[in-house]
């Protein structure tokens, strides 16, 4: 699969040198967008800032029993299909059974080279999407105009990246709108994509909209 370069990538490990190492290797792949985290606390707050599309983190600090940063983000309705890899020393088989339970099939051996980690995004990210990816039948809320409008759709596809959504009457809604779902769950922000008489294909363009003020 073409990897799309302009992703935003978390990188998470409490020694510096490993940090700077995996920023040098994604560099040389031509990812541009990334960031860094010492430990979990830090890491959730950024995942909370910002939309990342792929978190690389020491396998141990995503595990660590001062700061469980897996129980965090796949505890959380926005973050649980986050694409996650693992970095680990393969001496720490507790770790990765532990980490598989938590939803993480992705993990990567150091040392390694650009070529393997260039893989290991290709697969955890090719992965991720067929997981999210599903078919829904459920209620929702369209919002505009800062709430002053709204319509009421089904959810037909939905996945991390958006979803496809029956309405009335598709050309007189908008292209920026929020998505809410009647069983509850932070509102997604969207862009419309493409038409149709009855339906829309929606691009969620913020994952933190739910909470924040709309």
């Amino acid at each position: 699969m073409a990897l799309d370069l302009s992703i935003a990538i978390l990188v998470v490990d409490p020694n510096k040198v490993m940090t700077r190492i995996i920023r040098s290797l994604l560099k040389q792949l031509d990812f541009r967008d990334v960031d860094d985290a010492g430990d979990g606390s830090e890491a959730l707050a950024k995942l909370n800032e910002r939309k990342y599309g792929l978190v690389i983190c020491d396998l141990k600090t995503a595990l660590g029993s001062r700061y469980d940063l897996l129980k965090h983000v796949r505890a959380d309705e926005v973050l649980r299909n986050l694409p996650f890899i693992v970095v680990t020393d393969g001496h720490d088989g507790e770790y990765r059974v532990a980490a598989k339970k938590a939803g993480v099939n992705t993990s990567i051996i150091k040392p390694f080279t650009a070529q393997t980690l260039q893989g290991k995004i290709e697969t955890e990210l090719t992965n991720r999407r067929v997981l999210v990816r599903h078919r829904v039948l459920k209620g929702g809320l369209l919002a505009y105009d800062h709430g002053a409008h709204t319509v009421k759709c089904l959810v037909r596809d939905l996945s991390e990246r958006g979803a496809r959504v029956q309405v009335a009457n598709a050309e007189d809604l908008p292209s920026e709108l929020v998505l809410s779902f009647d069983e509850g769950g932070a509102p997604r922000l969207g862009l419309v994509r493409w038409r149709q008489s009855n339906a829309i294909g929606i691009e969620f363009t913020d994952a933190r909209c739910g909470r924040e003020s709309l």
